[in-house]
């Protein structure tokens, strides 16, 4: 065969192969995962309730609490006193156990602030917002559970 012939063929095969390899890379087997939310769950802090909600359907779940605090979505009563969302902590209590997670500090991002726990076992869960200030803090917040 020619020379050329055979440089042609080896370009076309090679860019064929890319191609296959790409579609195999964006179509073929992936992680499923779902997200099963709990969104706008009114809380207020000290009115001894819990503050949201939700199920863990499988073992090693990650739970995201997000609470929007920009805009006027956060409130404190009195009304207008000074908030750092880094002082707002949550905890998670199995609702069949009784056991719960240690506090975690929620963390600003964007114009909201969140938290998250991973390896959760199945079953019920209760959160409890809580903060050191001697008034209450109200709002909504998202859950999001992730499912693998």
């Amino acid at each position: 065969m020619n020379t050329t012939v055979m440089f042609f063929m080896k370009k076309v095969l090679s860019v064929m192969g890319l191609l296959v390899l790409s579609i195999v890379i964006m179509f073929g087997p992936s992680e499923k995962a779902s997200a099963a939310g709990y969104d706008d769950y009114y809380f207020s802090t000290n009115d001894g309730r819990w503050d949201g909600t939700f199920t863990v359907q499988t073992y090693g779940n990650k739970v995201l609490l997000a609470i929007d605090y920009y805009g006027g979505e956060l409130w404190t009563n009195p009304a207008g006193l000074y908030l750092n969302i880094s002082d707002v902590k949550a905890r998670l209590c199995n609702a069949s156990t009784g056991n719960c997670t240690g506090y975690k500090a929620l963390t600003p991002y964007g114009s909201a602030a969140q938290v998250s726990w991973t390896n959760m076992k199945p079953g019920t869960y209760r959160l409890d917002i809580v903060e050191p200030y001697s008034y209450t803090i109200s709002g909504y917040n998202d859950i999001i559970v992730f499912e693998n």
